[in-house]
């Protein structure tokens, strides 16, 4: 047993010794080179499948991410818009604190002014050693209040008479 030779097939120089037309082996030949064909583009569809899955990862992921950012974004805006917001009303409250209270103090001097003659009035009490009196008396007689009575009688004329200047003067 020898070394065998290595055969090739050229197309152009085959000697037929089947009798297989050159059609026929072209026809396979062709078949072989589809398949090789078919196989390489299987390949790299499935390559592309691959990579367009990998990118499809990939966009979903920075789509998620630029959700994420763009959500962070948005609530940060949003607190920002709140914060200023607040700041805004608490300017406004107190400023609507600083016109009342200078609105109320702004009536009361007006109240205080119109008032003011009355007060004076209100101050002096006229009938003080009247009512002195009528104490000294009740403290002298303790248990006996009607031996008082003369004293209250002009405790009760002099807030009387009293009462009819002050309404008189208000006229």
């Amino acid at each position: 047993m020898g070394a065998q030779e290595s055969r090739t097939l050229i197309l152009g120089q085959v000697t037929n010794p089947t009798g297989v037309g050159q059609d026929v082996l072209e026809d396979l030949f062709r078949k072989k080179q589809y398949e090789n064909v078919g196989h390489q583009l299987k390949k790299q569809h499935q390559n592309l499948v691959e990579k367009e899955n990998a990118m499809d990862d990939l966009v979903h992921k920075a789509y998620s991410k630029g959700l994420e950012r763009g959500r962070v974004e948005e609530r940060m805006d949003a607190e920002k818009e709140m914060r200023h917001l607040d700041s805004k009303w608490q300017n406004k409250i107190h400023e609507m604190n600083k016109n009342r209270e200078a609105e109320l103090t702004t009536e009361l001097n007006s109240t205080l002014d119109q008032f003011s003659n009355y007060r004076v009035g209100l101050r002096e009490e006229k009938c003080q050693q009247v009512k002195a009196l009528v104490e000294a008396c009740y403290s002298k007689h303790p248990s006996q209040s009607l031996k008082c009575s003369e004293e209250v009688k002009q405790f009760m004329d002099c807030a009387f008479k009293t009462r009819l200047e002050f309404l008189n003067q208000a006229n």
